[in-house]
């Protein structure tokens, strides 16, 4: 029996063969490990003096890829779960709105914290659909693929508003 992947896999796992991601593998993020729909790899964060984390694991729900984003959360490797609060990237200005805890609630979500709140994840564009117009620079489009969402997340992780883990 031959193993079939569907067309959304094939065309996320293109995307990870091609040079703009495997550019970057093991310097900004990792080589993924794909258990479809899930995507699991790490995006490195900026050095902060006394701070250990050098990298954060997200998991990011593919499916339907390219034509509809991604959606994602930081997450715990060893106990395959969504990362602890205290664990997570935290910081402020943009960093602290697009990593926020409180959202969403929806009740078709995995619960607060499950996704970013950002245009470029898709429980963001679905409840903000105003976002796709409002900030074309960082909103999702099929266009910019999975490059563009880890982009995101390492700018916001280098980023000077990144201050470590734990939040209030």
């Amino acid at each position: 029996m031959a193993f079939e992947i569907t067309p959304d896999e094939r065309a996320l796992r293109e995307e990870f063969a091609g040079v703009p991601f495997l550019s970057q593998v093991n310097t900004r993020w990792s080589s993924p490990r794909i258990d479809w729909p899930y995507v699991y790899l790490w995006v490195r964060a900026r050095p902060i003096e006394g701070n250990p984390i050098e990298r954060y694991w997200m998991r990011l729900n593919c499916n339907q890829f390219p034509t509809a984003a991604p959606t994602g959360t930081f997450w715990d490797m060893d106990a395959d779960k969504q990362l602890d609060r205290a664990r997570r990237p935290w910081g402020t200005g943009e960093v602290a709105l697009v990593f926020r805890m409180d959202w969403p609630s929806e009740p078709d979500t995995d619960g607060h914290g499950s996704a970013l709140y950002s245009p470029m994840d898709r429980a963001g564009l679905r409840t903000h659909a105003n976002w796709a117009t409002e900030c074309p620079n960082t909103a999702w489009s099929d266009e910019k693929g999975i490059i563009h969402y880890l982009n995101e997340v390492s700018r916001l992780l280098d980023s000077a508003e990144y201050t470590g883990p734990c939040c209030p």
